[in-house]
């Protein structure tokens, strides 16, 4: 019953079977960062009539548009949790087949020296990997274009701002490539010993 892959690996192989699924999720969190990049951009106008004192028709359309792009989206991470909603119950299904076929296989003589309810105490990780894959999907894909697009929109503003933003892109990258092994190998540590509480 070992897995002899990287954990890395085995999450790659399941976003793989998932990749059409994965790809809609990041053309929505592409919409909703356009989307609410103009929010702030708006705002900033409807405050810069109310600062003129200056009471038009173009400002009750600037604050329809700013509600209809807080509605659309709302209405983008709904459509975004709802895919991810239908990747949970595929992988619930996967995993709960898996084990239903393995379990009558198991020969008991050889698995002598493997404590069985451990074994099987694992398949209820799968609503971890599925409240974490959840948060993969929605979280990293939002986050990441909101940034690219906030930073992008910030350099417009004047050219000290592009090299602030590739400064800040270097020092993500160089926290997360030294911190992200590590990081890994603690969370397979702690996941491993909670089995032998």
């Amino acid at each position: 019953m070992k897995n002899n892959k990287s954990p890395l690996s085995r999450v790659l192989e399941l976003v793989r079977l998932e990749k059409s699924e994965i790809w809609s999720i990041y053309f929505y969190a592409i919409l909703n960062g356009l989307i609410l990049l103009s929010v702030p951009l708006g705002i900033q106008s409807i405050v810069g009539f109310v600062m003129g004192a200056s009471f038009r028709a173009s400002i009750y359309v600037l604050i329809v548009l700013v509600v209809v792009a807080v509605l659309a989206s709302g209405l983008m991470q709904i459509n975004q949790m709802k895919i991810i909603e239908k990747i949970q119950q595929r992988i619930f299904v996967r995993y709960a087949f898996s084990y239903a076929a393995t379990i009558p296989k198991l020969d008991l003589k050889k698995a002598d020296g493997i404590y069985l309810p451990e074994m099987i105490n694992r398949f209820l990780d799968t609503t971890a990997l599925q409240k974490s894959l959840s948060k993969i999907l929605l979280e990293i894909p939002t986050a990441s274009i909101q940034i690219c697009f906030g930073l992008l929109l910030l350099s417009f503003y004047h050219p000290v701002f592009i090299i602030f933003s590739l400064l800040l892109v270097v020092i993500l990258w160089l926290i997360i490539y030294y911190t992200g092994g590590r990081g890994l190998e603690t969370s397979l540590e702690e996941s491993s010993n909670k089995y032998k509480v």
